[in-house]
């Protein structure tokens, strides 16, 4: 692994190399205590980061692994299709990355109510636009 990049293991956590620049480097410390502030504490850093930063991309997945269990919930109506569970798993990730993205905090109370309808809608659009045989035009 080279100075300052991610690398994403088999269970799925992140390590990061010690970088030259130590305000750029995501220590272990520092993913401690983005794992203790809120919901809303992490989608402020989230939004206030840039988008190539680590540290925007390790508290992206701090709220996903928080909110796996609403993405499973929202698959498991749909466990009786063609569809493989882990592809509808992965549509439903992205869902719910947008929902993190595009969640303002000041407008609603939480980011469940809001994530719940974008990751079955994803996962509707996921069925409409792959799995029917003549799509239907979208207006």
């Amino acid at each position: 692994m080279t100075e300052g990049t991610l690398q994403l293991q088999a269970s799925g956590t992140v390590d990061t190399a010690i970088k030259a620049v130590p305000d750029a480097t995501i220590h272990t410390g520092s993913r401690a205590e983005l794992r203790e502030l809120s919901d809303n504490a992490l989608l402020a850093k989230v939004r206030a980061l840039p988008r190539d930063s680590e540290l925007r991309a390790a508290a992206c997945e701090i709220i996903v692994d928080r909110y796996q269990k609403l993405v499973r919930s929202c698959v498991r109506q749909y466990r009786g299709s063609p569809e493989p569970t882990e592809d509808l798993m992965q549509v439903g990730y992205v869902g719910l990355l947008k929902a993190i993205n595009n969640y303002d905090p000041e407008v609603g109370d939480s980011l469940s109510a809001y994530a719940q309808p974008c990751v079955s809608g994803e996962i509707k659009r996921h069925f409409r636009d792959k799995r029917w045989q003549i799509p239907p035009k979208r207006n």
